[in-house]
């Protein structure tokens, strides 16, 4: 722990600048990403200043530490998206390093300090830090690259950590500092911003990673041009966080929101990047939040992408019955498909071109027997699907991943379907409605389908 410079003093008392030669040394960073243990909801421009460092002036070290940062924030997901421009926060990073040593060896030490501000001032402070210890000191050869990279990653991993804990408080501080008045012409930006907190948003489980596993997951709460899907991306990203727990390597998420969601987008990862990767012992979980729709004509169910339109939802809807061929012509020894989203055009996450009514009485969104998919889905066809709305969540989303959080992570599709069916039915009843949750086919939801 390097909580002062006075202590690093005190810990590493004998700094050696002529051991090092009287030339200046880059050293490059590489920091690897822990798991993000809770997504934030928010975009985040990154601030990075200079390296303050102990070492003599006369023999200059010098990191390659904002490139580094960048890189790792992005990787790691803690914010929804990292721009250059405005943002729902601001978070800036100062860093210090310390080096020195005594008989026992040399030291390595970097002190993180994270600023996270939004725009009424500053909302919460926080540090990593770690040292790491070597024998060398000409920061030239790769151990001491090596040694400089641990410390440094043990750091920027701490200091993550200790801002993704914190952060049902940051959302809170943020929800309050934004909840003036709004103004007559309506709610700003910032007041519609903050998604609530739920208790499925950051998974208290945490399993082996399982290389093999894929997702595909699908959240559209701002279309192009329809009405908002409400809460679908604040679903997305709490799904997101729930299968990193379970075991998906963050590598192998496709994570698809807004404009990403195209129907190009969501076509090219169904048809061709998913084939390109899954392989005959792979388990595959797909995940759509958003809008649905039903052919007026044919009664065929549609998914609706960001840039779809009710009116022709042949040429910009992505139709059900083909996502289900897609997904059962792949090698994966398992592949479930939950939709939150509705086909009935009646409301809820379902759109239909206006002026329009459905001309069938039965929408179908069906899916073959004989195939290896699992679908859970939100609703019958001819129901309107709903949202918990003190959770921030869809209702179908919410009781899937608490369920899947009150049994550890282990529970099949049969037994999550099981625990989130009578609870939304109730839920639903009480907002005077029917929403009836689908598992298809039930024979393949037993006890051999599991998300594991």
């Amino acid at each position: 722990m390097i909580p002062s410079r006075r202590l690093l003093r005190a810990v590493l008392p004998a700094l050696l600048p002529l051991a090092m030669g009287a030339c200046a040394h880059v050293v490059v960073l590489r920091p690897e990403p822990d798991m993000s243990s809770g997504t934030l909801p928010l975009t985040a421009r990154i601030q990075i200043g200079d390296v303050d460092s102990d070492v003599n002036p006369g023999t200059p070290i010098r990191f390659d530490v904002k490139p580094a940062i960048l890189a790792y924030v992005k990787e790691r997901r803690t914010f929804r998206e990292v721009v250059d421009g405005p943002a729902d926060v601001n978070l800036r990073i100062d860093t210090k390093f310390a080096f020195g040593g005594d008989l026992t060896g040399f030291k390595y030490a970097f002190q993180l300090r994270g600023t996270l501000s939004g725009n009424q001032g500053v909302i919460g402070k926080y540090v990593g830090e770690a040292t790491a210890t070597n024998s060398h000191t000409r920061f030239t050869g790769e151990s001491d690259r090596k040694s400089t990279n641990e410390a440094f990653n043990a750091a920027i991993n701490g200091l993550f950590s200790n801002m993704e804990a914190d952060r049902a408080q940051i959302l809170a501080r943020l929800s309050m500092k934004q909840a003036a008045p709004a103004a007559a012409s309506g709610p700003s930006r910032e007041s519609r911003l903050v998604m609530p907190v739920s208790d499925v948003d950051s998974p208290r489980y945490r399993k082996p990673e399982i290389p093999q596993a894929y997702a595909l997951v699908i959240g559209i709460e701002k279309y192009e041009s329809l009405p908002p899907a409400d809460f679908a991306e604040h679903d997305a990203a709490a799904v997101r966080s729930n299968l990193i727990a379970l075991g998906y390597p963050e590598r192998n998420i496709i994570y698809l929101t807004g404009p990403k969601a195209s129907r190009t987008g969501i076509a090219k990862y169904v048809e061709t990047w998913l084939p390109l990767n899954v392989k005959e012992d792979s388990r595959l979980f797909v995940y759509f939040s958003g809008h649905g729709a039903p052919d007026p004509a044919t009664g065929q169910a549609y998914l609706v992408p960001w840039d779809g339109d009710a009116g022709f939802l042949q040429n910009t809807g992505y139709p059900v019955k083909q996502l289900y061929r897609n997904l059962n012509a792949l090698k994966a020894r398992s592949v479930v498909l939950a939709m939150d989203a509705c086909f009935s055009g009646e409301g809820g996450r379902s759109v239909l071109a206006e002026g329009t009514r459905p001309l069938v009485t039965k929408v179908d969104a069906g899916v073959e027997r004989g195939g290896k998919l699992v679908v859970l889905a939100a609703a019958a066809g001819d129901e309107v699907t709903g949202t918990e709305r003190k959770e921030g969540h869809g209702l179908f989303t919410y009781n899937l991943l608490k369920g899947l959080g009150e049994k550890n992570g282990e529970a099949t599709v049969q037994g999550l379907y099981q625990y989130l069916l009578p609870r939304v039915q109730d839920a639903a009843r009480r907002e005077g409605r029917q929403q009836t949750p689908q598992l298809m086919p039930a024979e393949r939801g037993g006890d051999a389908a599991g998300l594991r």
